[in-house]
């Protein structure tokens, strides 16, 4: 008798396609999430560079506990150098404060607080610090024609004038100068701690520069900074939950695939037991009836597993993609102080990162 060939092999193909093409989706937008991230970050760091620049971390660490404060200043700008963790920020700024640099340690505090990272609690712990280095400098305003080049101890600013912030520098006496269409104006400026003055240029050469002591640091300039709320979603958190809800989405179509698999299995079976009333496959079971029921059957157990099994993942990562939601912190959170390993998305794929703060 010729034997029916059974349809299973072809239905497991056609089952396995679904499946893939299900979880397309997913991966094509986490693909694509981590691609955009992976862009936007630095060159995956060298593994030998990052190994040592985690020891250069703990060797601050110890550094600082022995009060090294220079020694753990210098660890920790190596660490930094590398890394680039916020916590190691703080710390570096810290080590600064402690080590008699507080011009350093007022600008990296001031950097630190720009970060959207840190919580409440460490942004006002920053903030005294802030106003520590604050009352340890001096704060030169310049007031210059515009287009002038300024530079305090003959080093020029960056920014030419009109100079909206002040030039933070260490209580003493500085040499204030511009330079503009070939005439250098030069005045010397005494900044006493926590103190600003405001140097004021005509530019001319016909009127010399005046200096006018005592005046208070403006609101927005390099007073200590006030909380910044920040509340972003960071990009890691970002594309985990991206991954998580386009896995679950992809999860629960395979799960309909499968339900529908299931379902015209079911119908078809009951057709042919319909078609054909009198048929016993015991004890015909190479009946063509037969072998068509019997892959009818396998098709809907198979297919009923697997839709159960696709659901419960989907639901799994529904949740997943909720509770990364609600429990990551947001970009003005970061991770308790201490030493720590954060998990972190770069070019060269998934690492991990030991970052930490006193």
């Amino acid at each position: 008798m010729i034997r029916t060939l059974s349809r299973r092999p072809a239905r497991r193909i056609r089952l396995a396609a679904a499946l893939l093409l299900s979880f397309a989706s997913a991966a094509a937008l986490v693909a694509a999430a981590t691609d955009a991230h992976a862009q936007g970050d630095a060159p995956a760091q060298d593994d030998a560079a990052t190994r040592d620049a985690k020891a250069r971390f703990e060797e601050g660490l110890k550094r600082y506990e022995a009060q090294d404060f220079e020694g753990a200043r210098v660890a920790f700008q190596q660490a930094y150098s590398v890394l680039h963790a916020v916590d190691i920020l703080y710390n570096l700024a810290l080590s600064e404060l402690r080590s008699n640099r507080p011009v350093e340690a007022l600008t990296h505090l001031q950097e630190y607080l720009k970060d959207k990272r840190p919580t409440e609690e460490e942004r006002a712990k920053a903030s005294k610090y802030l106003a520590e280095a604050h009352a340890k400098t001096g704060h030169v305003f310049v007031d210059a024609p515009a287009g002038a080049a300024v530079l305090m101890d003959d080093v020029t600013l960056e920014k030419k004038a009109p100079v909206k912030d002040p030039v933070t520098v260490s209580a003493g006496k500085h040499v204030c100068s511009i330079r503009l269409d070939g005439k250098t104006q030069t005045v010397e400026v005494v900044a006493s701690p926590g103190q600003s003055v405001t140097v004021r240029f005509t530019g001319s050469g016909e009127k010399a520069p005046e200096v006018l002591e005592g005046q208070h640091a403006r609101a927005n300039g390099d007073g200590p900074a006030a909380p910044d709320p920040g509340g972003g979603w960071s990009t890691g958190k970002t594309v985990t939950v991206i991954a998580l809800g386009a896995g679950a989405v992809g999860a629960i179509v395979g799960g309909v695939v499968f339900k529908l698999g299931q379902d015209s299995a079911q119908t078809d079976a009951l057709a042919i037991t319909s078609a054909n009333p009198g048929l016993n496959c015991p004890a015909n079971p190479n009946a063509a009836q037969c072998t068509a029921l019997a892959d009818k059957k396998s098709t809907y157990d198979s297919d009923r597993t697997l839709s159960v099994v696709m659901f419960a993942a989907g639901g799994a990562l529904a949740a997943g993609a909720v509770a990364t939601a609600f429990l990551w912190p947001n970009q003005n959170s970061a991770p308790q102080k201490g030493s720590r390993i954060v998990p972190a998305v770069t070019a060269g794929g998934v690492s991990l990162q030991w970052i930490g703060q006193f």
